[in-house]
């Protein structure tokens, strides 16, 4: 009698799909790469959800949401660029210390409310939470810090390279298939934020400074290469434990830099300009910042994240307006040129992967 072969199983030989984990709270790992590795969730990822339902109006319903969460993250950026500007001797540092206690105490809740005790890392996950710490302890305050020297929207269009940077880094920590494409596309995205990052761009009257202009640069690089390890980061974690280890010690990691400034590091704090009008626009920030995360999240559980995708890169378009209407930024051909090739290359693999 000929034996039956089970395509799930088959397929989890190769690696395509994880082994069942003894966790049932653990989300597919499939799904959760595929919402991942293109860049739908912000850092503090929630359990993604496939959506179990396929009618135009709960696909329309998630878009919608999904697309509402973008507009409400620009407002996060747009408050913070405006206390940047309005209020010279606020920092990134400053937002720092407000995001950091509103994700630890968000992400508590969330522990608290998923039942799992985060503080017992298991040690298939060590290395992913090690990554995840210093992502929220690093790498996005390295973003956030970086907007207070350069345009928004430069700072967002290169951090979103982050997805191809991601294939390659997966390729070898997780043996993942790494197609030709995206060594090509990645060589592309690097060309156009050499372009963009080459010109100087300033606001209407204002001269360029070099030095602060450099050190932006370098923060935004900084950045990317934590965000593109915080991906791999949770795919590990995802693969075998609760995905909630994930936002908890990204935000422990942005709360021991708030801890750490106010301990060692005051001089880049700066109390004595906290006036009425710093702390409303800081507190919109980080608030808004909080719900356009949790909004994405939310919104895959009635949208494929192929279909939310391209929400996120139509975010850096509206920020390259806002840009040039709200804060008068002059950019010089080049940029333009560079921010195009840099979408291009970031928007293949996601329309690729839904039409083929």
């Amino acid at each position: 009698m000929e034996t039956m072969i089970n395509p799930i199983k088959e397929t989890a030989k190769h690696g395509l799909i994880p082994q069942e984990t003894p966790n049932k709270d653990v989300p597919s790992s499939q799904s959760c790469e595929q919402l991942q590795s293109f860049g739908i969730e912000d850092e503090e990822s929630h359990n993604c959800i496939e959506p179990t339902e396929k009618s135009l109006y709960v696909r329309l319903k998630g878009i919608s949401i999904g697309l509402f969460s973008k507009i409400i993250f620009i407002i996060c950026l747009t408050s913070l660029k405006y206390c940047y500007l309005r209020y010279e001797t606020i920092t990134g540092f400053d937002y720092i210390l407000f995001r950091g206690f509103l994700s630890i105490i968000s992400s508590g809740i969330e522990a608290r409310y998923s039942r799992v005790n985060v503080f017992y890392i298991p040690k298939d996950i060590r290395v992913g939470v090690l990554l995840r710490f210093l992502t929220g302890m690093i790498g996005i305050p390295c973003f956030f810090i970086a907007m207070k020297y350069l345009p928004t929207s430069q700072c967002h269009i290169t951090l979103n390279i982050y997805p191809l940077m991601n294939a390659i880094l997966a390729y070898f920590v997780l043996s993942e298939v790494l197609h030709i494409r995206d060594i090509f596309l990645l060589f592309g995205a690097f060309i156009g934020a050499y372009a963009i990052n080459s010109t100087e761009s300033t606001r209407q009257g204002e001269s360029p400074n070099k030095d602060e202009y450099k050190i932006g640069i370098t923060l935004v690089l900084v950045a990317l290469i934590f965000r593109s390890t915080a991906l791999v980061a949770m795919r590990i974690i995802s693969r075998s434990a609760n995905s909630v280890y994930s936002p908890f010690y990204y935000a422990l990691g942005m709360l021991t830099n708030a801890v750490t400034l106010l301990l060692f590091f005051r001089d880049h704090l700066h109390f004595q300009d906290y006036t009425i009008g710093v702390i409303f626009f800081l507190s919109v920030a980080a608030l808004f910042d909080y719900c356009s995360q949790s909004m994405m999240s939310y919104a895959s559980k009635f949208e494929k994240a192929t279909a939310l995708a391209p929400l996120s890169y139509a975010t850096t378009c509206l920020i390259l307006i806002n840009d040039l209407v709200l804060f008068h930024y002059e950019f010089k051909l080049m940029y333009f040129v560079g921010f195009v090739i840099i979408f291009v290359c970031v928007l293949v693999p996601i329309l690729y992967k839904i039409y083929f």
